[in-house]
């Protein structure tokens, strides 16, 4: 059985060739992690131009992961995946909201409250924190110690702290915040490689203010603003944008995060936003200069996730 490293922290054992079977483990500089959906997405990519488009199986810590590869013309080939079963549940205001808003230097105010913090799962579990606005998002310079415990502690791989372009999915034109200019606000936050450690930050506490209801978002509806279109066909222009913090990995932040997307799929569909296909575009990796851009389509009925994205060639350093 030989295997191959792919950019991105996976390495690939060819179990069934023919079968187009594979074997797909997921390495950090840290630790080895269950699931990892964009170095999934890169793997199937570069087999895909190797040995041609069609249905990849890959067996994974997490279970097993079907990804379809297409071609386009003289562009990369195309992966889409279908996650494991997705789950979401509320996160815990004491033990696990307060303690993440600490180490990011966040108050509670700083969150979008109509999509309310939650830890989801699509392979690994993922914290989920909405911004309120998109320049919170964008300025982010946290405690990666504290962070990191925190994330230990809760057995969390990511932190997934997005932001919506927009409160209702049928308006165009610019990102709406007001209060804070264009959606794609001023490079900001630590880049890779770097951690701050200091232990200023807010001391909020969040478990009061979210159990007195005086944990402010702006003003929305309970649906997020997010509406559907025909039952046939993927709704269009859900766009979020995200980071994603991986203490735990030893990497400041993460700028594509297929797992942390599709844990925030299934994420949306337990919350009830979705009531039909819909398709959602997560932008991430803008703030540290290495943008990523993600398909989700999610369906009620479904608690599984589909992730399309492509890869770019990295040039070796071996």
């Amino acid at each position: 059985m030989s295997g191959h490293r792919v950019a991105g922290g996976g390495e690939v054992d060819e179990g069934d060739e023919d079968a187009r079977r594979y074997r797909l483990r997921y390495f950090s500089p840290l630790a080895e992690v269950a699931f990892c959906g964009h170095a999934t997405i890169a793997t199937a990519v570069a087999l895909a131009e190797r040995d041609g488009p069609g249905e990849l199986v890959f067996d994974t810590a997490s279970g097993e992961i079907r990804v379809e590869t297409t071609a386009d013309g003289d562009g990369p080939p195309r992966a889409t995946l279908t996650s494991v079963p997705t789950r979401s549940r509320p996160a815990d205001p004491g033990t696990e909201i307060g303690p993440t808003l600490a180490a990011l230097r966040w108050s509670a105010d700083d969150l979008d409250l109509a999509l309310p913090p939650h830890v989801a799962y699509a392979g690994n579990d993922h914290l989920v924190l909405a911004a309120a606005t998109r320049e919170r998002l964008a300025d982010l310079d946290y405690d990666y110690d504290a962070l990191e415990a925190v994330m230990r502690r809760r057995g969390w791989t990511t932190v997934h702290l997005v932001w919506r372009e927009t409160a209702d999915a049928s308006a165009g034109g610019p990102a709406k915040d007001s209060a804070n200019g264009p959606a794609n606000g001023p490079p900001g936050g630590p880049t890779e490689g770097s951690r701050d450690s200091s232990t200023d930050g807010p001391t909020n506490d969040f478990a009061n203010d979210f159990a007195n209801g005086t944990a402010n978002g702006p003003a929305d509806d309970s649906t997020g603003g997010l509406a559907n279109g025909p039952a046939d066909s993927p709704a269009q222009g859900f766009v979020f944008h995200a980071r994603d913090p991986f203490p735990v990995g030893g990497v400041v932040e993460d700028p594509a995060t297929g797992a942390a997307a599709a844990a925030f799929g299934g994420y949306l569909r337990v919350l009830g936003l979705v009531d039909g296909p819909t398709r959602v575009r997560i932008r991430q990796g803008e703030d540290m200069g290495r943008p990523s851009d993600l398909l989700l389509d999610v369906t009620p009925g479904d608690p599984r996730v589909r992730v399309s994205g492509q890869a770019v060639p990295i040039p070796s350093t071996v």
